[in-house]
């Protein structure tokens, strides 16, 4: 290896340290901001997940009155689907500064399928592409909800 002369060290170190900083993300009040909610669409289930300390993931839907019900309570050997898509949603959130309060949405796209709403990342997740689980998820999320005609 050739030793470099002590100009082209520094040069080196100056150019690597603008690099770096050219790519950092700008730590100012609006880059480290949480980002509001949009909106939910028209006729959109607010849905809301936790894990206990028994590793049982419940997904709670809320509704017009604002009271909360568990549609679904996967046990940690259950839930495979939901045990994927989570802490996916999760990390999105924390990496696009997303509120970690903010409800996510069931909804269906403009084809009726039934889609995953996030309103703090825009993220929309087309569930029927993923599966049995998906639909065992969608189904108990729309059992008793209220469908959009009795909103109206």
């Amino acid at each position: 290896m050739i030793p470099l002369p002590p100009r082209a060290r520094v040069l080196a170190a100056l150019v690597a340290v603008a690099c770096v900083s050219a790519c950092a993300p700008e730590a100012s009040a609006e880059a480290t901001a949480t980002r509001p909610a949009a909106p939910p669409p028209e006729g959109a289930v607010a849905l809301r997940f936790e894990r206990d300390a028994g590793d049982t993931l419940r997904v709670f839907r809320s509704d017009a009155d604002g009271t909360e019900q568990v549609v679904v309570a996967a046990p940690p050997t259950e839930g495979g689907f939901l045990r994927g898509l989570v802490p996916a949603l999760q990390q999105d959130r924390r990496i696009g500064r997303g509120d970690p309060e903010a409800p996510f949405y069931f909804s269906r796209g403009e084809d009726g399928e039934p889609v995953l709403l996030d309103p703090t990342t825009g993220n929309r997740i087309d569930l029927l592409a993923f599966g049995p689980g998906a639909r065992d998820f969608v189904a108990a999320v729309v059992a008793d909800a209220p469908s959009r005609e009795e909103d109206a």
